[in-house]
């Protein structure tokens, strides 16, 4: 999800249950709840340990069960420290702050995260919302801007933006399964990205062993024709995937496929929307197909 949506995800979090924690001043707590939500994206900072980093442990340890504990008492030590506060007040709000940060990013069509790292290496997703919810963010603003006008009623007014935000992924997820079920039943096994405005439309990709077949699918409307994209022999893709940044890449993607321009291969993951868009990885060859360089995009 995108960092707006968390921020904001993390500060209705702590709007809800600030006075309950004890505070009465909120301004802080409020702070630390945005920063909870937002807490898990540092590990954003590896893409400075070399591209293929971030494809290697984006959504990883910190977005990890114990990334949850240990980043929940770091900012937790921090504020109680900063406003000589008590600590047992702050951790409840990170924590919850930080667990919303994997929710979104768990209902999310996207690469997944680690959430069971180091015990397992499997990344879980349940891909029921667009990697930007405007439902969700139209209601966010709703809020914020009801609570500047009635700013005595903040807890409630961030319980019914909580509340609006589970039925939001509860009709999500009905309308999710539900076409799931049809297409396969048309399609066979296939995967569903959804579309970032049309609630009743999704991306649909279908592995065969030469490739995929991507199509949409609308409710009410069915299955569009698929198109065709097919794994090729080629010098350039085969050498490709010596790069370090390929083979992140290659682990990080759903489903990764060549773009070969002349000596230069993009890879691109066909599921995050209907366009070759989102992460990629570009490599370009000299006329030996050794590797010259490498380039994260998205």
């Amino acid at each position: 999800m995108d960092s707006v949506t968390h921020g904001l995800m993390g500060f209705f979090i702590a709007l809800f249950i600030a006075k309950k924690l004890g505070f009465e001043d909120i301004k802080w707590p409020l702070v630390a709840g945005v920063i909870a939500g937002l807490a898990p994206d540092i590990d954003a900072i590896s893409f400075f340990f070399g591209e293929s980093g971030f494809y290697t442990y984006h959504r990883v340890a910190t977005h990890s069960w114990i990334g949850v504990i240990l980043l929940a008492a770091i900012i937790a030590i921090f504020f109680s420290k900063l406003k000589k506060d008590k600590f047992i007040r702050y951790f409840p709000l990170a924590m919850l702050g930080v667990l919303s940060h994997l929710f979104l990013d768990f209902v999310t069509a996207s690469q997944g995260a680690q959430v069971f790292y180091p015990f397992s290496t499997a990344r879980v997703a349940l891909n029921i919302s667009p990697g930007v919810d405007v439902y969700l963010l139209a209601l966010f603003a709703a809020g914020i801007v009801v609570y500047k006008i009635y700013p005595k009623k903040g807890a409630r007014i961030a319980a019914t933006v909580l509340l609006f935000s589970l039925l939001i992924f509860s009709a999500r997820f009905a309308l999710t399964n539900y076409a799931e079920a049809r297409v396969d039943s048309i399609n066979g096994d296939s995967y569903l990205t959804p579309n970032l405005f049309n609630p009743f439309q999704w991306y649909v990709i279908k592995e065969h062993d030469s490739g995929y077949l991507r199509s949409e699918y609308t409710l009410f409307f069915g299955i569009s024709e698929p198109e065709s994209f097919y794994f090729q022999e080629n010098p350039a893709v085969n050498a490709s995937v010596n790069s370090k940044l390929v083979k992140s890449f290659l682990n990080f993607a759903r489903f990764p496929y060549p773009i070969v321009d002349g000596n230069s291969v993009q890879w691109v993951d066909l599921k995050p929307s209907g366009k070759n868009t989102g992460f990629t990885a570009t490599v370009t060859l000299d006329e030996n197909f050794n590797i010259i360089t490498e380039k994260m995009g998205m």
